[in-house]
């Protein structure tokens, strides 16, 4: 069924909405609402209408490649549909978000251009339908007033991967959890999202997690205030990532990668470069922080701990006058720091803690665990370019690998064995059972 009426609407169990031009519409461009079977909205150009596209309450829903522009809410919006495919559009300049899922099933978000949102550009909400999972892959994203991709995390499975994110007012991504759960704890129960190998540049913030679980992998963070912020109570598992920051926001956290608020934890294989701020900062009260096998490199410092407990195992910190800075330790800062293998090259200050203590105890035991080689280079502003052609970097491709540590420092394997089970056998599929066999 081909509709020309200036708002196509969409009752049937088959359905073809195509090549129409409609404009200046008080409701929506094309709505499909109830359709049963399946619904193709193809090839349309749509401006200056309420809501571009609308789809509600339906089965399968197809839109594929449509132009939809200047809307007064949003391009698209759905609503509890089934099973929903958006793939070659592009969508332009809307007062709120751009791309608007409200409860929906499973959906797969392809291949489009989105801009231009006074809120976000793509938005995924609500109480989602049963065996739902979304994948929002390979789109465009850029210039939008909030986030560039934001995701109300429920009981389904989230991937966000392979995009491109610039100029986002808040986060390239931002991940929270569903409003319902926002008072549970999370825990190894929770399902989490995956943000991979996408590319964000020039936004506040490039992954924005909140009281959820989330999984970020391989990902370009370049040109950010911040790279990676995880707040109320995260549970985050950071490898592989890129990352180049440089600002401070709010209490003093900034830099590459920032765990707050009750947040767990495990990074590894990342680089993380940073200015005006340290390229790691744990707040106090983080549950524990697990950083094992990055480059930290920052003009300012490396790591900062706040009276929470961190493992630093096996990193390499590069051209940094403080390398691993512990405040406040309320517990001394043997039950804060826990440091073992790091090796610290180019650093004014291995060890900074405060208030200093009046004996060297804890900056011997630093000493023999980790090796310190400086020299008396002045140190310089940090660019990608200088940091590539001194550390010859190659782009890490992380999988948790649980390494025999020394006894003494047994617990730190148990963490590590901890993360391995619970995000491989969640997310690695095919990994799940040699994480199993560690």
């Amino acid at each position: 069924q081909t509709c020309a009426l200036p708002s196509g609407v969409s009752t049937c169990a088959l359905a073809v909405v195509e090549g129409n031009q409609v404009s200046s519409h008080s409701k929506a461009g094309v709505i499909v609402a109830g359709a049963q079977g399946v619904a193709v909205v193809a090839g349309n150009t749509v401006s200056y209408c309420r809501v571009g596209i609308s789809a509600r309450e339906s089965e399968e829903v197809l839109v594929q490649s449509n132009t939809v522009k200047h809307c007064e809410i949003s391009c698209l919006t759905c609503y509890r549909v089934r099973c929903l495919q958006l793939s070659g559009n592009t969508f332009c300049e809307a007062r709120k978000s751009v791309v608007s899922l409200d409860s929906v099933g499973c959906a797969s978000v392809h291949g489009n251009l989105v801009e231009g949102g006074r809120m976000h550009g793509i938005m995924v909400c609500g109480q989602p339908m049963e065996g739902a999972a979304v994948e929002i892959s390979e789109n465009r994203v850029r210039y939008c007033g909030w986030s560039g991709v934001f995701v109300r995390t429920g009981p389904q499975k989230c991937t966000v991967r392979g995009n491109q994110i610039l100029q986002c007012g808040i986060a390239g991504v931002e991940v929270r959890a569903a409003e319902d759960q926002d008072d549970e704890p999370v825990t190894a129960a929770s399902l989490p999202s995956m943000v991979a190998a996408n590319t964000i540049s020039a936004c506040s913030v490039g992954l924005s997690a909140a009281h959820c679980a989330v999984v970020a992998e391989g990902n370009l963070l370049w040109g950010l205030k911040m790279g990676l912020k995880l707040s109320r109570g995260c549970l985050a598992a950071v490898l592989g990532n890129f990352c180049e920051a440089s600002g401070v926001i709010g209490n003093g956290a900034g830099g590459s990668l920032a765990c707050l608020s009750g947040s767990v934890l495990f990074a590894e294989g990342n680089e993380l470069y940073s200015r005006n701020s340290a390229a790691v900062f744990v707040e106090q009260g983080v549950r524990q922080a697990v950083l094992r096998r990055n480059v930290l490199c920052s003009d300012c410092t490396a790591v900062v701990i706040r009276d929470s407990e961190a493992y630093v195992v096996e990193n390499f910190i590069y051209n940094t006058p403080r390398g691993v800075e512990v405040q406040d330790p309320s517990r001394g800062p043997l039950q804060c720091l826990h440091a073992l293998g790091n090796t610290l090259e180019s650093c004014g200050t291995a060890l900074v803690l405060f208030p200093a203590p009046e004996d060297r105890e804890v900056a011997r035991v630093f000493e023999e665990l980790n090796s310190i080689r400086s020299d008396e280079r002045e140190f310089e502003p940090l660019t990608l370019r200088h940091a590539c052609e001194c550390l010859d970097l190659q782009r890490s491709h992380a999988v948790v690998q649980v390494a025999e540590l020394p006894q003494h420092h047994g617990e730190v394997e148990e963490v590590l064995r901890a993360f391995s089970r619970l995000f491989h056998s969640s997310l690695m599929g095919s990994a799940a059972s040699t994480s199993d066999n560690r």
